[in-house]
């Protein structure tokens, strides 16, 4: 936190004056609070560009990475910024408090629901009442995913991210298209021609790519040949609906191929006792609480999967190499998997390569680190994390191996 003063008397109305401070590079939130008994306006620029004026009647503004309040641009930069201040009006003598909070960027996993709908298709739910809800279930953000329109993706929310998207909505299966607010120039899906078209223009966007819900209800049947990132391996519950999109991800996953994994409730009306925001979420590690870095974690493949809150937690490195990256091996003759854990209740471990399930572990809810030992030889290596009786599973994506 900062503070800036400055003392003036009613002899400099009208005269301007500036106050300087510097904000390090780590920063993804500003909030200024200026208390002021007479009136001022206040004129904010960051070292490249002006962000905006606060009016003499009002006292708190803030600026985001991609957010800001009414009057102001969003956009931080580290370097020198300064406040601009012209004296409006002014008894005698005044003191000017401008206090400046900053919010740091955190590099973590974030919890999101990458399959949502609201009342911009075929959803019952606002996007303000969708933020509200996903909030009180411990998300961080969600993809709007609203069928074949992108007018969706004009809101914007502090403290909360809202993914663009849109879920390309065909005869013959479902996509999702995250990240950019208008992935292609039109939608047309007359013909596999036109639907790879779009796929095309999507990725040379900049979109992050999931095929939605495979194997069941709106099944995907243009083939498996276009350019994508992921399919959605968990679509809201149960495990039955889930199965055979699972077995198919590990099949492509042994044969070599690099397809990842993401997971969402596709909530159209939330029920907290039956289809839920959350029921189905994807974590993405990411710089911090942005769009620009939540977008650049998935395109690492830097993703789990977890059912519901409920599903546990578990991650794991091989060296400095994390969940979607490579790591290349030269002189070991064993990999060393050191995993982090935060258990919910007695769990299983299971640890897949591409001969499928190679280790099981019996865990009593309290572990909070292990370190498993496998040999040479495997293409990937992936974790599940299932409770009894096979509720609740949590999925990692997996480290491939070189």
């Amino acid at each position: 936190m900062q503070k800036l003063y400055k003392t003036v008397t009613k002899d400099e109305i009208n005269k301007w004056y500036e106050l300087t401070f510097t904000v390090p590079d780590d920063i993804e939130k500003m909030e200024f609070e200026i208390e002021c008994p007479g009136k001022v306006h206040v004129m904010l620029y960051g070292p490249s560009d002006y962000k905006g004026m606060l009016d003499k009647d009002k006292s708190q503004f803030f600026i985001a990475t991609e957010v800001a309040s009414k009057g102001f641009l969003a956009g931080l930069e580290s370097g020198q910024w300064k406040i601009m201040l012209e004296i409006v009006a002014v008894e005698h003598e005044m003191t000017i408090q401008i206090t400046i909070k900053t919010k740091t960027a955190q590099k973590k996993w974030y919890h999101g629901d990458f399959h949502t709908h609201t009342d911009h298709s075929d959803g019952n739910h606002t996007i303000a009442e969708a933020i509200s809800i996903a909030k009180s279930y411990g998300l961080d953000f969600i993809v709007l995913a609203d069928h074949n329109c992108y007018s969706q993706n004009d809101f914007a929310f502090d403290d909360f991210v809202l993914m663009p998207g849109l879920e390309l909505t065909t005869p013959k299966g479902h996509t999702n298209f995250v990240g950019i607010n208008r992935p292609f120039n039109k939608i047309d899906y007359r013909d596999k021609e036109a639907v790879y078209d779009m796929f095309d223009q999507g990725m040379k966007a900049g979109c992050f790519i999931s095929v939605n819900h495979p194997f069941v209800g709106d099944k995907w049947r243009w083939g498996f040949d276009m350019c994508y990132h992921a399919i959605e391996i968990w679509n809201g519950s149960p495990l039955s609906r889930n199965g055979e999109a699972l077995a198919w991800w590990q099949e492509q996953l042994s044969k070599g191929y690099k397809i990842l994994g993401t997971g969402g409730s596709d909530v159209h009306n939330h029920d907290p006792n039956g289809r839920c925001y959350g029921q189905g979420r994807t974590l993405v590690f990411a710089e911090s609480l942005s769009r620009k870095h939540i977008l650049e974690g998935l395109h690492k493949g830097n993703i789990s999967v977890a059912t519901s809150a409920d599903s546990g937690f578990v991650d794991f490195r091989i060296g400095n190499t994390m969940i979607g990256e490579t790591c290349y091996i030269t002189n070991e003759e064993q990999l060393e998997l050191n995993i982090s854990l935060d258990l919910k209740r007695k769990s299983l471990l299971h640890v897949y390569t591409d001969e499928g399930k190679s280790l099981s572990y019996n865990l009593d809810g309290h572990e909070k680190s292990m370190t498993i030992l496998i040999p040479l030889g495997h293409t990937f290596v992936r974790l599940e994390l299932w409770g009894k009786g096979k509720t609740n599973p949590f999925f990692t994506n997996p480290i491939y191996i070189r």
